[in-house]
């Protein structure tokens, strides 16, 4: 009986295990690499929102405090924060989070992008 209950317990715990695994490797840098290079042209801020939104994104107007790319908190009076799920898994997502700031003329002047899993 006791056997029988550990032999649940670990196959429970792999079946939660493989199910948490949502990175997406390649594709998470691929998505970062173009969201990188539509910044990098010099388009307006609502180019990019709107480049983002046909790729599946959902923005919105932001202004205050944001994560950069690189952990750190960082301040602006006024950006365009993007997010999307990029894979799913049966107990985990991955979500994309970009985060593009204006400069003088409104041109995108500097892009964040982070991905993360969230899971129950």
């Amino acid at each position: 009986m006791l056997e029988t209950w550990r032999i649940g317990c670990i196959g429970t715990a792999a079946i939660v295990l493989i199910g948490c695994d949502t990175d997406p490797g390649s594709a998470a840098l691929l998505e970062r690499d173009a969201i990188h290079d539509l910044a990098r042209s010099s388009v307006s801020i609502g180019a990019v929102r709107t480049s983002l939104t046909q790729r599946g994104y959902s923005c919105r107007d932001a202004a205050g405090s944001f994560a950069t790319e690189a952990g750190t908190v960082a301040f602006a009076p006024r950006f365009v924060a993007c997010d999307k799920v990029l894979s799913r898994s049966f107990f985990c997502n991955y979500h994309i989070h970009a985060i593009a700031v204006p400069r003088a003329a409104g041109l995108a002047s500097e892009v964040h992008v982070r991905g993360e899993d969230q899971c129950l």
